[in-house]
């Protein structure tokens, strides 16, 4: 092994300073030392010192007062000495050249291990700074991305109300917050989906680093929960959401700031500022949706209420209501008004009608309300209130009066659906014609008990019994007082026929008819007519004056008779339940 010392040829070395020599097996040892320094090798077998000097060169001095002189010397070259007082000279000599001939002299020259050295480390330093860098960049190029791609996948499942998605961008330890539980409940996207509402053109526009410090605030603030935060970036996400309303497709290009934050390697939306505004959207729609639903089910009721479609308006009513005493007896009346409504040549048309704006109704309030009408408590969560104003023609006889009306309305909101809580509306419209059919039924009644009236007396004039008969119910026939005096007439007729006498009705007249209350006339029947039970429909009383004529033999008398009489409907038939008659003959 050849051994190489790092001492320069050209005794380039100075005072008081350390030389540094470092050789590795088959290598080039660079050696680099100064005057008066403690020379250190470093040298390991088969290696080869090199000292930096080359044979032949020119060597430049340059030397400014007090300053460090540098040669650097190459073979066959001229050396050019600029040295000015009280300068250092250094001499930087390639190695592995041939040294200076005598009489070339090139001044002082010293080793440049050393240099080599540090540039070696300064190369070293700068390429792990730049792979720092270079990892730092591609850390947080990532984490943007991901970042990016979290508030993308955010938006595209709120528009699309895709709620699995919806919760899997909000940290395990949130989501059972009111907040985001409200945000991400699936029952409250009906709004949204009545009026068909969507997210397209979904774009992310730009993302800047957050800070950790006032995102981790953020949802400490809102939520009363310390989360870890490594990373956080705020991402502007670009889109256009649309929805119909009124018929139209409306259209409205906009942009959000999404926070998100990076926890345990994943990263999540952490934007309570974002999922309050989005609740209050989603608030507002449902709103709108409940607002329209609820009114649209008021709407179909009026108009199968002008059509009198009564199965249409059953659908209407939520089947609580629908199943109740009440509504089936209004039903009941309103479907036989129709009949009469028909039968008379009544003619009903309900006019234009304007719903009112829905008020808010307090769901307790209006759940006592309809639990004291119906007896029962209604299980809606949501509740609307409703007035509706309307008008009603009615004609008859080629005359026609017009009526305005105002009826009110409960909804409520039951399994998803809208539905009508009070049926009053079924009684009110009946009694809006029913003045006009109890006119027109009063005035047929009337004519009804007067031909009854006229058809007893006569066959009471004419003494045929049994068409007497035939006037009166059962009950009042099997009384004994009424028995023994028909019989007693029939008596009297036979007499009268056997002497040839004629009688005839001279003239009938009948009073005022009042009508009776049936309810205590039931009563007076059965407590005068030996317990006998009569359910009597209608009754009117009048005071009838007939005059009676008798001929016999050329020669005709003549009575005027007086009679307090009750006329009775029975099983849809008219009779006779009372008459004080009294005789001369």
């Amino acid at each position: 092994m050849e051994d190489y010392n790092n001492t320069n040829p050209n005794g380039n070395q100075q005072p008081n300073q350390t030389q540094y020599g470092y050789q590795q097996p088959n290598q080039t040892q660079y050696g680099y030392q100064q005057p008066n320094q403690t020379q250190y090798n470093y040298q390991q077998s088969n290696q080869t010192q090199y000292n930096y000097q080359q044979s032949n060169q020119t060597q430049y001095n340059y030397q400014q007062p007090n300053q460090t002189q540098y040669n650097y010397q190459q073979p066959n070259q001229a050396q050019y000495g600029y040295q000015q007082p009280d300068q250092t000279q250094y001499n930087y000599q390639p190695v592995n050249q041939k040294k200076n001939k005598p009489g070339n002299s090139g001044g002082p020259k010293k080793k440049t291990g050393l240099i080599i050295a540090i540039i070696v480390i300064f190369a070293v330093l700068i390429i792990g700074a730049g792979g720092t860098a270079a990892y730092f960049y591609m850390n947080e190029k990532k984490n943007k991305d991901a970042a990016s791609t979290t508030a993308s996948e955010f938006m595209k499942a709120y528009g699309s109300q895709d709620m699995n998605n919806l919760q899997g961008c909000f940290p395990k330890r949130l989501k059972k917050e009111d907040e985001i539980e409200e945000f991400t409940d699936e029952t409250r996207y009906d709004g949204v989906k009545y009026f068909g509402y969507t997210i397209k053109d979904i774009e992310v526009t730009d993302a800047e680093k957050y800070s950790v410090e006032t995102a981790e605030k953020d949802v400490s603030d809102a939520y009363k929960k310390q989360l870890d935060v490594k990373s956080a970036y705020s991402v502007s996400v670009k889109y256009t959401e649309t929805y119909e309303k009124d018929g139209e497709t409306v259209e409205n290009t906009l942009t959000d700031n999404v926070i998100c934050g990076k926890i345990d390697d994943q990263w999540y939306v952490l934007d309570p500022a974002l999922i309050s505004k989005k609740n209050q959207i989603v608030a507002d729609f449902d709103k709108e949706a409940d607002d329209g639903q609820s009114k649209d089910v008021v709407e179909k009721l009026m108009t199968c209420f002008a059509e009198s479609d009564l199965d249409g308006m059953d659908e209407c009513f939520a089947s609580a209501i629908r199943d109740a005493v009440s509504t089936k007896d209004s039903k009941e009346a309103l479907t036989e008004d129709f009949g009469k409504l028909n039968e008379y040549g009544i003619t009903v048309t309900v006019g234009e009608y304007s719903v009112s704006k829905p008020e808010d109704y307090e769901v307790r309030e209006a759940k006592d309300s309809v639990k004291k009408v119906y007896g029962i408590e209604p299980d809606f969560d949501k509740c609307r209130k409703f007035t509706v104003d309307y008008s009603v023609t009615i004609e008859v006889d080629g005359e026609s009066t017009s009526k305005d009306a105002t009826a009110e309305f409960t909804c409520g909101k039951e399994d998803d659906n809208w539905h009508i809580y009070n049926s009053n509306i079924i009684a009110d419209y009946n009694a809006l014609f029913s003045d006009t059919i109890e006119a027109k039924e009063t005035e047929k009644d009337e004519e009804e008990v007067r031909a009854t009236i006229n058809g007893f007396v006569e066959s009471l004039a004419l003494l045929d019994i049994e068409t007497v008969k035939s006037y009166m119910p059962d009950a009042v026939l099997n009384n004994d007082d009424i028995s023994s005096t028909l019989d007693k007439l029939e008596s009297q007729k036979a007499q009268l026929d056997s002497y040839g006498a004629v009688r005839n009705l001279d003239s009938i007249d009948i009073g005022d008819l009042t009508k009776e209350n049936t309810g205590a006339l039931m009563i007076e029947v059965m407590l005068g007519y030996e317990n006998s039970v009569l359910y009597i429909e209608k009754a009117y009383s009048t005071t009838v004056t007939f005059g009676l004529s008798i001929s016999l033999n050329g020669r005709t008398e003549s009575d005027v008779i007086t009679s307090d009489m009750i006329c009775a409907k029975i099983d849809g038939k008219w009779y006779i339940l009372q008459a004080s008659v009294v005789e001369d003959e």
